[in-house]
């Protein structure tokens, strides 16, 4: 157990590095707020390789809606976003953004070689869309680290020590390699899934 958790820790702390390297991370760790809660998890691999394509079309298809006359808006358009944004900017940074995809994967162990009928297979879901969620957050720095702060009896005003900056500061070798990716001589190779 304490042999995995290790194993689990390395790959962790590889994380997104290895994605941009690679095209491919297993065990990145995510953490950010919801509804003014602290909430964090591990997401099993993520990949810019879509692991189902064939549902992806499905998904897509499914999803396709009939298109607006140009005068015509949609409710979502109507409604203002949240920041104080309109939904069509939003949807302007969603589609800039739709080019780097990157597939959310999560492996779950089965006694029975059958998929999941929809009911149990809804967890899963509800998950994938907080990791989601969570790494949206962190990559668009819009995690209220407000609310980490207090959850932790964290003091924002204090100044960071020499030796914390001196720990972070040697992950990079100051060429713009860091110690954490697959140009590290220590790189933990992980398995492929086939």
């Amino acid at each position: 157990m304490k042999q995995g958790s290790a194993v689990h820790k390395v790959l962790e702390e590889q994380g997104l590095r290895t994605l941009r390297e690679t095209g491919q991370t297993r065990e990145l760790e995510v953490w950010g707020t919801v509804d003014g809660l602290v909430v964090n998890g591990v997401i099993d691999e993520l990949n810019y390789i879509c692991p189902d394509v064939e549902l992806e079309d499905s998904y897509q298809k499914k999803d396709k809606k009939p298109e607006l006359a140009s005068d015509q808006t949609t409710l979502a358009e109507f409604f203002k976003a949240s920041d104080g944004t309109s939904s069509k900017e939003a949807a302007r940074r969603r589609k800039r953004t739709q080019s780097n995809k990157v597939y959310v994967c999560d492996v779950k162990t089965r006694s029975v070689k059958s998929l999941p009928n929809n009911a149990s297979f809804r967890p899963t879901q509800v998950q994938l869309m907080l990791y989601h969620h969570l790494l949206s957050s962190l990559a668009t720095n819009t995690v209220d680290f407000s609310v980490v702060a207090t959850r932790y009896n964290l003091d924002t005003a204090k100044i960071f020590s020499d030796s914390f900056i001196a720990q972070v500061g040697s992950l990079n070798d100051g060429e713009g390699r860091f110690y954490d990716a697959v140009s590290d001589p220590g790189f933990h190779k992980y398995p492929t899934r086939p």
